[in-house]
């Protein structure tokens, strides 16, 4: 009598469970950020973000909605797997598949894709930070006009807003200029004023290496300047004496930013589970933005980088 060959128990990892191994990986890394703090990731602005509540939460969101939607897909497969086996055809038994699983995965999706966009606006606001701290460093101790009459002395600022000080506008607008890819494009945003001479000169930039402007440089770049304007703040840490930085002073530059949430149904989940910081914004129909904040901290140059001019008393 031929003898029997036994084949060898083997377990494989199913995909659901494959794809829930590697989303605990994630929630797992996640948690090794936060928990080993920011000593060994450089940039540092990049480490603040990484390391911060909103950047984490909003990881955690994506993971735990991605698993979710696994396990759900993954129940109704085997629930159907049974009726699929049977002969003749399954139009309603796929229908009613369809129609239980549609819903939940769709709000699923919603939650994911909004807990993205929140992580890559938050990287954009610390980036921001980041931009805003490096031209106030190269800004602060430049001194503004003619040496005898200067609009602005070298380490000082004539006022905190972008209006009363060119410093503090060259800071602000570093801050807008970060922030503007990932700013609200809404057709309800009026354009800024300065959209024409910038759609103009991305025209011409184009033009001039035989190419034609993209349809976001034409139609969208204006509003998106426009929401990234009046959305968007910045703050700077006054002088430790009040009155001058120093050559080798710390400048701390701090940002506030609206971020707008685009994903519908999602963004009033996201709204209701927040707090005062969610801003019901005053256009479109219920659109909601999240205020985002970052702050960095970088030494003062304070080089002084031109010749004293010297007055000569004239000889009698």
């Amino acid at each position: 009598m031929a003898s029997e060959q036994t084949k060898p128990n083997t377990r494989r990892l199913t995909p659901p469970a494959a794809v829930l191994a590697v989303l605990l990986a994630c929630a797992g890394a996640l948690g090794l950020v936060h928990a080993t703090g920011r000593h060994w990731i450089r940039p540092l602005w990049l480490a603040d973000c990484l390391t911060g509540k909103l950047f984490l939460t909003a990881g955690l969101v994506l993971v735990g909605s991605t698993a979710l939607l696994t396990i759900v897909l993954a129940v109704l497969w085997q629930a159907g797997r049974a009726s699929r086996r049977r002969p003749g055809p399954q139009e309603g038994t796929v229908m009613l598949e369809f129609a239980l699983a549609l819903p939940v995965a769709l709000g699923l999706v919603l939650i994911m894709a909004q807990s993205a966009l929140l992580m890559v606006g938050n990287i954009c606001v610390h980036y921001a930070s980041y931009c805003a701290a490096r031209s106030a460093i190269v800004n602060v101790p430049i001194r503004l006009g003619p040496f005898d009459n200067p609009v602005e002395a070298e380490n000082v600022l004539n006022g905190s807003t972008p209006q009363s000080s060119e410093k503090m506008r060259r800071i602000y607008m570093a801050a807008v200029w970060a922030v503007l890819p990932m700013s609200c494009s809404s057709t309800d945003v009026p354009e800024a004023l300065e959209a024409p001479v910038l759609r103009v000169g991305l025209e011409s930039y184009f033009t001039r290496y035989g190419g034609t402007a993209p349809y976001w440089a034409t139609a969208l770049l204006g509003r998106k300047l426009s929401y990234a304007l009046s959305h968007t703040s910045v703050e700077l840490e006054p002088p430790a004496d009040g009155q001058k930085y120093a050559a080798r002073e710390d400048i701390e530059v701090r940002v506030r930013h609206e971020f707008y949430m685009a994903i519908p149904y999602a963004n009033k989940l996201f709204a209701a589970l927040g707090d005062a910081d969610n801003i019901h914004l005053p256009f479109g129909q219920d659109e909601w933005a999240l205020v985002m904040y970052a702050r960095c901290r970088l030494t003062n140059e304070g080089e002084q980088t031109y010749v004293e001019k010297e007055i000569f008393p004239r000889s009698n």
